[in-house]
């Protein structure tokens, strides 16, 4: 194995002439400690870097390993020098990606500024895009940029390629920047330091990671140095005023959506930095109205709006010059720039019903209308998950509360049986919890790893007792997670060979930055008010590096506050755009007839949604064009005695092929139920514990109007267990041939397959 100039790195026996003559592009072996991709042949006479030829403008796509894929090399004294095979290396563009190229008058020389050809050579076309992009906003001082891709399209990468060519030192040339600090989630500390390691491990000497006040006395001790630093949030609200004396080149802020308080004091901690240029990375760069966009744009470029009126009065009077004026600071870019690189993904969303304990106490529930209701909600919300949860949640409560607050609580354990107590454990008890006993019994020495994620601690204690008695391994990340160790669990759970390996994670806690492509299923136990919290947490299966196709469960009790999370998230992302304008104030109130409707179990009907829909397809599993091409189907038609069901199975069979489905039946985005979700339903400013009813929830129109809904779930096939066959033919699709799902009442499934 030679490296990019030709030199040998390392020689392996072991590995016969008739699999190397097998080799192809996209085939891998592993030669000692590296593991290799095969992606063009070169003339062995030649180094590699001379060899190679630019044959295509496109990366290698994924395709199935070759025999010696993933085998260690015999051991023998085996000798393949007689049939030397080219070295395996080469790839698109392998020079330096160069950004700019300007002459400098001080010495005659030209001022270069590149991307190094070994990162440049692994970089997809929207990343050098986006590379050039933000290098031309950074370009000299006080330039600023936003880049909010979507998550899984290599933001960081491509940040960690632009610090690269900027900080490096040249021959007779000064770097254009000598100081960068990373401003990221405390989680992510490790993520970022180990990604710079991964890209650009000449850049180790010049990494700081600032974990402790010491570290930034060390920092500012480098005064004269190039540095790179990593710091958290949290360590930047407390040592702002001392890196102040620090020259900042660049400022990154990864998460950025965090500085959307425009008078918050994170945002302004950060000011104080003077930072020359500014970076901003965010998947979600508009979260509950425009002021909040606007502290977003206003923070990386002051002078480009001005204030916030007239930023209001461009985006309402003026919408083409604000649209040509925003594209100078920020990028965004859907998934659907990587479509062909990722494997096929498919969504479910399973409607469980209630049990007769959960129906009993919702309906109860009722009576508490006149108390706090985000309190009451927060309260449904654990109840749908299961009612053991709910008590063991008033018990705590009731050990800490006010006094007077102690008659509310003890009312609330007035609907439970007088038979239930603190150890009252019974799967049936919650059609949830039956259902997902179910999907685990089923996953069980399957293919791919499961990642199960709820927004509750106390749902996650209950998860990983029953994950451990259906004898999984179980690693697990929430709030409580120490920063240095969450970089450990993710490579454990990636890099085992177990497949009965269970990865529970707290959607706030685990929803940023973490990479879990070890897994290819993935359990929603339960919904954030927040579409983005939802979209960023199913985006850590679905992404870069993916190699299984994915499956994602979200699990619904049908008729509760769950299905009104899902309306609501539907419909805020259905009517969604960058710069919609929402009221602020309608985020923080219900109206009497919202909650009304929130506190109605409605278990009528298999599925609430599907109703308000008006779809005609009563479940068959047919999409509205596929329903055209059946004869004799027709409004009054609801049985399935009255459908060909030899017609509808062949169309099912062809529906996961993305020839037979109209380009505008699939929704090619991370979340499909959310297409650009760059507005979110809850405008909490602040970190909030979790177990706390944290969200300030739209209060918008309660009743979910069919237009609405429409434009995105009638992408979606709609399945009932009346049609047995189509919804035995779904099961098999989804991996749950054999289960008997008896307490899930409807299925929706979307196929996003490239």
């Amino acid at each position: 194995m030679a490296d990019i100039y030709g030199e040998e790195v390392a020689r392996a026996s072991g590995y016969s002439v008739k699999q190397l003559s097998e080799l192809k592009r996209g085939s891998r072996l592993k030669v000692n400690n590296y593991e290799l991709e095969v992606q063009a042949e070169l003339n062995s006479r030649k180094p590699a870097v001379r060899g190679i030829k630019n044959t295509e403008n496109q990366p290698t796509a994924e395709v199935e390993n070759s025999a010696v894929d993933d085998e260690n090399p015999k051991k023998g004294r085996g000798n393949t020098g007689q049939n030397f095979i080219s070295p395996l290396f080469g790839r698109d563009d392998p020079l330096d990606f160069v950004l700019d190229e300007t002459n400098d008058d001080d010495n005659g020389s030209v001022r270069r500024i590149a991307v190094d050809m070994r990162i440049a050579s692994c970089l997809r076309p929207h990343q050098k895009d986006g590379i050039s992009f933000i290098y031309k906003c950074l370009k000299g001082s006080h330039g600023g940029a936003i880049l909010a891709d979507e998550m899984g399209l290599g933001k960081s990468v491509q940040t960690i390629s632009l610090i690269t060519a900027l900080i490096k030192k040249r021959l007779n040339q000064k770097p254009v920047i000598r100081k960068c600090i990373i401003v990221v989630p405390t989680s992510l500390l490790n993520n970022w330091y180990a990604e710079f390691m991964k890209w650009s491990p000449q850049t180790q000497a010049m990494l700081f990671r600032i974990s402790k006040s010491a570290d930034v006395e060390k920092l500012i001790s480098c005064q004269n140095a190039s540095v790179i630093a990593i710091v958290s949030y949290e360590m930047i609200a407390r040592t702002a005023a001392k890196l102040a004396f620090l020259s900042i080149d660049l400022l990154v802020c990864d998460e950025a959506h965090r500085l959307k308080n425009l008078n918050g004091r994170l945002r302004e901690q950060l000011q104080i930095l003077h930072a020359q240029r500014r970076l901003l990375l965010t998947g979600t760069p508009m979260q509950n109205d425009l002021e909040e966009f606007y502290s977003l744009v206003n923070f990386a470029r002051p002078d480009l709006f001005g204030c916030f009126s007239e930023f209001k009065h461009l985006c309402e009077f003026e919408p083409t010059h604000f649209n040509e004026l925003l594209a100078e600071v920020m990028l965004r870019r859907t998934a659907e720039v990587i479509h062909e690189w990722l494997p096929p993904k498919t969504d479910y969303i399973v409607w469980c019903r209630p049990s007769s304990l959960q129906c009993s106490i919702y309906k109860r529930l009722k009576k508490f209308l006149s108390c706090d209701h985000l309190t009451l909600i927060d309260a449904l919300r654990k109840l749908c998950n299961h009612p053991s949860i709910l008590y063991r949640s008033i018990m705590m409560k009731l050990q800490t509360c006010k006094v007077e607050e102690r008659e509310f609580y003890n009312a609330l354990l007035q609907l439970f049986p007088s038979t239930f107590n603190d150890f009252s454990l019974s799967v049936t008890d919650s059609g949830k919890l039956s259902v997902f006993t179910e999907l685990l019994g089923k996953f069980r020495g399957q293919e791919g790893k499961v990642v199960i994620v709820s927004n509750f601690t106390q749902t996650l204690d209950l998860l990983e007792e029953l994950c451990r008695t259906l004898f999984y391994t179980v690693l697990r990340l929430d709030g409580s997670t120490e920063a240095k160790k969450r970089m450990e669990i993710v490579e454990e759970f990636n890099s085992s060979s177990n497949k009965n390996y269970a990865f529970l994670l707290s959607a706030k806690a685990g929803g940023l930055g973490l990479n879990l492509v070890g897994a290819s299923r993935m359990i929603l136990f339960d919904s954030d008010w927040n579409p983005a919290v939802d979209m960023q947490v199913m985006a850590r299966i679905w992404r870069q590096g993916q190699k299984s196709p994915c499956h994602i469960y979200r699990l619904i009790t049908g008729g509760t506050v769950d299905e009104k999370i899902l309306q609501r998230q539907i419909k805020k992302s259905s009517l969604n755009t960058v710069v919609e304008m929402i009221p602020a104030e309608s985020f923080t109130h219900f109206s009497d007839e919202e909650l009304q409707d929130i506190f109605t179990l409605r278990d009528e009907a298999e599925c609430e949604t599907h109703c308000l829909l008006e779809c005609q397809c009563d479940g068959c599993g047919l999409l509205p064009e596929e329903l055209e091409v059946i004869q004799g189907i027709s409004s009054d038609e609801n049985s399935a005695s009255n459908l060909d069901v030899e017609n509808i199975s062949e169309s099912m069979d062809g529906s996961d092929d993305p020839t037979s489905v109209p380009e505008d039946s699939i929704q090619l985005s991370v979340g499909p139920l959310i297409q650009d979700c760059t507005v979110s339903i809850c405008p909490n400013s602040n970190e909030v514990p979790e177990d706390e009813a944290e969200n300030k929830i739209l209060g918008d129109e309660a009743a979910l109007s069919a237009s609405a809904l429409m434009g995105t779930l009638m992408r979606w096939q709609h399945y009932s267990p009346n049609y047995e066959d189509q919804f035995e033919l779904m099961k098999a699709q989804a991996g749950l041939e054999g289960c008997n799902l008896e307490e899930v009442s409807f299925i929706m499934k979307l196929v996003s397959n490239f």
